[in-house]
Formats: C-alpha cells, sequence, structure tokens
C-alpha cells in the first residue's frame, strides 16, 4: 500500500479489541457492542442491521465506520483509495 495507513482500525493491535468478530449467532460481539455503545451510541443501529440482516450495504456502512473511528464525517472524508470499499463508502 502506497503513503500511510488511513484506517483508523488498521492501528488497533488488540487481536480482542472492537474489531473481534461472532459470525455464526447473526448479533452483535459483546466486545463490539460495548465499544460502540460507549463511543457512539447513535450508531448501534447500523451494526445491529448488519450483523441481523447480513446485508451487503449494511455491512458495508458498518465496516466503514468502524474503520473511520464511528464518525461519518471520517468516512465522507476518507482520502484511502486503495480500500476495496472507497468506490462504494457510505455518506459521501
Amino acid at each position: 500500500m502506497k503513503g500511510s495507513i488511513q484506517c483508523k482500525k488498521a492501528a488497533k493491535t488488540d487481536p480482542e479489541g472492537p474489531t473481534a468478530r461472532n459470525t455464526g449467532t447473526g448479533s452483535i460481539p459483546q466486545a463490539v457492542k460495548s465499544w460502540i455503545e460507549s463511543e457512539a451510541p447513535s450508531q448501534l443501529g447500523i451494526f445491529e442491521r448488519a450483523y441481523r440482516t447480513r446485508s451487503r450495504v449494511a455491512a458495508i456502512n458498518a465496516m466503514c465506520l468502524e474503520c473511520m473511528g464511528l464518525s461519518r464525517q471520517e468516512v465522507r472524508d476518507c482520502t484511502d483509495r486503495s480500500c476495496p470499499l472507497w468506490n462504494v463508502r457510505p455518506y459521501k
């Protein structure tokens, strides 16, 4: 990848942190849910929809928000054109 890493998620080093996944249950893993509730409770619905419905659009929205620290403005201002989701990111 050229240049510096833009994704805030890439800076996380704890494997059990907010990015930990539990893909078999259809519900948000507790670590992720706690992180969202403490940082940006208004974004919780987006993650609930992504885990509950398995919608691709909801998954992209959640992934972009998680990558950019739960900030819609940061997703809108994302400059990481090497990201495969850049062209389909929400809030642009």
